[in-house]
């Protein structure tokens, strides 16, 4: 199974692809592999919601810390870099979970470093900024990707 930008190309070399983000694609390809029904291709039919997004099972992690505390807060980005595969997987658009659920998120994570696993956190300096003072408050050590407007739109 393979998440799939040249999905023609991909088939070729899978029993079933997933195109697109795979929350709602996911449980019916498991479904179908159970059933012994396999479809070649699964597809959402929209982006799925980032709201009420179960955290992970940092649980069934094993090794280094900073594995254990990633996160998303954002899908997307605006942009339409060239070299960039995001316009193709997200349609330019972006979208959020709710503020309070990532910081939720934020403050049940052991230990001080975070790491966003957003594409461009700050493509929108507002959500950015409530997101940020948000977090504030769990004195975690983050780190995040963000186009060089961040220095721009943020300060």
């Amino acid at each position: 199974m393979v998440l799939a930008l040249l999905s023609a190309e991909s088939e070729a070399h899978a029993d079933a692809i997933v195109i697109g983000e795979a929350e709602e694609s996911w449980p019916r390809l498991i479904e179908d592999f159970r059933r012994g029904c396999l479809q070649p291709r699964y597809r959402a039919q929209r982006p799925p919601s980032l709201h009420h997004l179960p955290h992970a099972r940092r649980d069934l992690l094993e090794g280094r810390w900073y594995r254990k505390g990633v996160l998303i807060a954002t899908r997307g980005c605006p942009n339409a870099c060239e070299y960039c595969t995001l316009p193709h997987l997200y349609d330019r658009t972006l979208r959020f979970r709710p503020v309070d659920e990532v910081a939720q998120e934020v403050a049940a994570i052991k230990g001080k470093p975070i790491v966003f696993w957003d594409d461009n956190i700050a493509a929108d300096p507002g959500y950015a900024k409530a997101l940020f003072r948000a977090i504030t408050p769990y004195k975690k050590w983050w780190t995040a990707q963000a186009t060089i407007k961040i220095a721009e739109k943020l300060f």
